[in-house]
């Protein structure tokens, strides 16, 4: 693998191909990701003309977060959270774990009523107790909370990386 890659090289990892029917589709998602912030490039966001833009390899890897994440209907505000929290996770063992195929590493995310909303990475099982209601802890259930949360949203991080396709 190399650095930097481009927006349409990475469209490509993510597609399979530059001639595949989703490399238009992907390649402009890539460039709104980069607008709003939940994918940074490695460099100036914005290097003028004819300058393309540059992305380090963990941001292919985070490029692929965002497309499962957005084919099944999670919103901007929380991309781009997750955008701020997976800068953190980098170079975590989790996230090594999750690139090599070394374990199986989930990436939850938790919502809750108030917009607490949170990304966790785990291993071996995503981390849904958290949504559980726990009738024995009354200071949990108090309405503003910022640990109550009531939904999730779990991807494999592992089987989203072995789908790429590195050329």
């Amino acid at each position: 693998m190399k650095d930097p890659y481009s927006v349409k090289e990475i469209a490509e990892i993510l597609t399979g191909s530059k001639d595949s029917e989703d490399f238009g589709r992907v390649y402009r998602q890539i460039r709104y990701w980069t607008e709003k912030d939940a994918l940074p490039p490695a460099g100036d966001a914005t290097p003028g003309t004819g300058v393309s833009l540059e992305y380090d390899e963990d941001r292919v890897y985070h490029a692929a977060i965002l497309q499962e994440l957005s084919r099944i209907g999670v919103d901007q505000s929380a991309l781009t959270l997750l955008a701020v929290q997976l800068a953190d996770d980098y170079e975590r063992r989790l996230w090594r774990y999750a690139k090599t195929g070394k374990a199986q590493v989930y990436l939850t995310g938790l919502f809750g009523p108030s917009g607490n909303n949170s990304w966790e990475l785990s291993q071996d099982a995503p981390l849904t107790a958290q949504i559980a209601e726990n009738p024995d802890n009354a200071e949990l259930k108090k309405p503003g909370n910022p640990y109550l949360y009531t939904s999730a949203v779990v991807i494999n991080l592992t089987s989203v990386f072995r789908r790429m396709n590195f050329v």
